[in-house]
């Protein structure tokens, strides 16, 4: 089934025009996805990974196997990035065995296509887009499985197809469509009636609508956190959507220009132009010569494309969509129809005569050349942060994306002169732009300017007067400018949107012990340690406050704080002034000694007895 050969082949072409990636770091969105994500820093995260609702999205394969690359690489990228090439490479091989199973010419010329094609860059080089790779070689999994349903097991076939069909969904939902192509692919490819097909993979229909739910959900409540992503209308979206098209094919036939953040905007003319081009489309997908191999290869590779576009033609909301409409990634599953129907045509061609075969070869050779080397720079362009968002504001300037993420790579160097330009940029693009205004906030304040910082924090209030981060930097703010009725007021607002938030109680517990109202901090303290038992400061304040009332309380709260080396001669100090007053003098010397303080022990004891 597998020429090995060309297997070995296509692996040494992938490794040599992949290999600037295995020296790439991580970038944008890495550090909330992998390195800050506590799904896979926890031990206990490869549980949560299938049962939390906090993730932006229901991604738990993909988690789990993030989880498992984190025991094994750490912070090290090289890891990662050589896993999602090993991955992008089977999926290649998969589209191979692909076109065996349904015995069409130019499968592994299709497998080199895809192989090299630079819109699979955004997908392969970044971390976070393992979801897509994974879920890629899923779905080339479950159509391969599915072929065998004509074939002598249907019942298996059937079993193997659900069972890769939801972990492609349990990688990311990209795959969600696939019912629908499967359907085509029955009816052109065996002429299988259409109803008896539904019924056949029913099954596989009752997962995808299962999974669009919980996507939808997700995405809404948590990546959006109900907020709208973009504002047009739905007659607006429906012709936006031709131009899309319009535009994703461009770029998966020329390659050129590839951008991680386009500047796409509404273009009457292309939504012409793309809406006559899906016309055309679906009148060739009504030609009537179905027995053809070539024009099975033409309706399942041009309706794989444009089934698998749907759900990112701007119908729905998708989080990334509030920094640009289209993105490379999004076409990387669709991309295999457009390949694999390249490579259907050559292998088609190449079985001509012995000079169409020789010259099918060389432009063959070529192509795949010329793709080899627009990946390989490609590439290059996600070896940094900086590097990606230098590029990006070359062929994108307007995008505030680069500006906001340049500066807080400024801010990491202590380059605050670059940070300042970045976010003035920033603000310049888009003055709603929030971020930018908390993120010059927080400069100025690392620059001890509280007024200039305190005015670009009310700014990004102004914008979005419910964001959690804006409340928490304005409350230590006018901490720091002792304005404590201020902070408080700003905290407890923060406490209304989050109030299991274990830093805003803690603040405003301290804030209520300045007031000497240690009832109500003691409230505060209590909502903290019961969000996170190891709040060792919080145990501290409450065996201060419990020190008088309820004394063995106190002691149970100050031993703990006893394992912390910061805070451990306080606690020895408390500790020793509660023993003392119950009159237990052994107790009380020891932790005085602990605490390195001289005190009259029987002096404490005499005068306690008369109390």
């Amino acid at each position: 089934m597998i020429d090995y050969r060309k297997a070995v082949l296509l692996f040494w072409l992938v490794f040599f025009v992949w290999m600037p990636v295995f020296q790439a770091g991580f970038i944008w969105d890495d550090d909330t996805f992998l390195t800050q994500n506590p799904l896979i820093q926890s031990d206990k995260g490869i549980i949560q990974c299938w049962i939390s609702l906090d993730a932006p999205d229901y991604l738990p394969l993909t988690f789990t196997s993030l989880w498992i690359e984190w025991r094994l690489w750490g912070i090290n990228a090289s890891g990662y990035h050589i896993t999602n090439v090993l991955i992008h490479l089977m999926t290649c091989i998969a589209i191979a065995c692909v076109f065996y199973r349904l015995k069409w010419p130019g499968g592994w010329i299709a497998a080199m296509l895809y192989a090299v094609h630079p819109v699979n860059v955004e997908s392969v080089a970044w971390i976070t887009q393992r979801k897509n790779v994974l879920c890629f070689f899923f779905t080339l999994l479950t159509i391969l499985t599915y072929i065998g349903v004509s074939q002598k097991k249907p019942q298996q076939s059937l079993f193997l197809s659900g069972i890769f069909f939801t972990c492609a969904l349990l990688s990311k939902a990209a795959a969600i469509m696939l019912p629908l192509w499967l359907i085509i692919l029955a009816y052109y490819q065996w002429h299988q009636n259409v109803r008896t097909t539904i019924r056949q993979i029913f099954p596989l229909i009752f997962i995808s609508i299962i999974f669009a739910g919980i996507t939808l959900f997700y995405q809404h409540s948590n990546a959006m956190e109900h907020l709208a992503v973009r504002h047009d209308s739905l007659p607006h979206r429906f012709f936006f959507a031709f131009q899309a098209l319009l535009f994703y094919l461009t770029k998966a036939i020329y390659p050129e220009s590839l951008c991680f953040i386009y500047d796409i905007r509404p273009n009457s003319a292309s939504m012409i132009t793309g809406l006559c081009l899906f016309v055309i489309i679906t009148i060739c997908c009504y030609y009537k010569q179905r027995d053809s191999i070539f024009y099975k290869a033409i309706i399942l590779g041009l309706s794989f494309y444009l089934i698998n576009l749907l759900p990112v033609l701007g119908f729905f909301d998708i989080y990334f969509m509030k920094f640009s409409w289209v993105a490379d990634h999004w076409q990387s599953l669709s991309l295999m129809g457009i390949t694999s129907l390249t490579g259907a045509f050559l292998g088609f061609v190449h079985q001509q005569s012995f000079r169409i075969k020789v010259l099918t070869i060389i432009f063959t050779v070529l192509l795949v050349a010329t793709l080899s080397v627009k990946t390989y720079n490609q590439c290059k362009k996600y070896k940094s942060e900086s590097i990606l968002w230098t590029d990006t504001l070359a062929c994108n300037p307007r995008s505030i994306v680069p500006h906001d993420r340049m500066a807080l790579i400024a801010v990491a160097q202590n380059d605050y002169q670059r940070a300042q330009y970045h976010l003035q940029q920033s603000i310049l693009i888009d003055p709603n732009n929030w971020q930018a205004h908390m993120n010059a906030g927080n400069l100025f304040n690392k620059q001890h300017q509280t007024e200039r910082a305190k005015n670009q924090y009310l700014k990004a209030l102004a914008i979005h007067p419910n964001r959690l981060e804006i409340l928490i930097n304005l409350g230590q703010l006018y901490i720091e400018e002792k304005e404590y009725e201020s902070a408080k007021t700003y905290f407890l607002k923060a406490l209304s949107l989050e109030p299991g938030n274990a830093y805003v109680n803690y603040q405003l517990g301290m804030l209520l012990m300045r007031e000497g109202k240690f009832g109500e901090a003691l409230f505060y303290f209590q909502s903290v340690i019961e969000v996170s038992p190891d709040h060792m400061a919080s145990h501290l304040h409450m065996g201060r406050i419990l020190s008088d009332r309820r004394p063995f309380e106190a002691i149970r709260h100050l031993n703990k704080c006893l394992l912390v080396q910061d805070i451990q001669k306080e606690a020895h100090s408390l500790l020793g002034v509660i023993y003392c007053r119950l009159c237990r003098c052994k107790q009380a010397k020891y932790h005085y000694e602990q605490a390195e303080k001289e005190f009259n022990i029987s002096a404490c004891c005499h005068s306690s007895k008369k109390r």
